[in-house]
């Protein structure tokens, strides 16, 4: 049997909602990555801030205290942002 970890980050919250899916078909350990400081919940002002400005495309997560290496299996769920991957997801993932 596998030790399976889902990983998510979710704006909206449909992110969430599938990883919890996949997290109760797999039996599976669930982390739910967050930004340090957390985007505005008003939509427009994330996507004024971010979807065409380079500089702030690297944004800081809180820290994770989870040991990765006793998973066989990782399963990732984002949220799209701009036909990419979130920044949380992205710098989860380049750390």
């Amino acid at each position: 049997m596998y030790n399976t970890l889902v990983i998510y980050y979710s704006f909206t919250g449909n992110s969430k909602k599938v990883a919890e899916y996949v997290k109760n078909k797999l039996n599976a350990d669930i982390l739910e990555l967050e930004p340090a400081i957390p985007f505005s919940s008003d939509y427009d002002e994330v996507v004024d801030e971010w979807q065409n400005n380079d500089i702030k495309r690297d944004v800081e997560i809180k820290k994770i205290d989870i040991d990765l290496s006793k998973y066989n299996k990782v399963v990732l769920i984002t949220c799209t942002w701009w036909y990419g991957i979130s920044p949380v997801m992205k710098k989860f993932l380049n750390s």
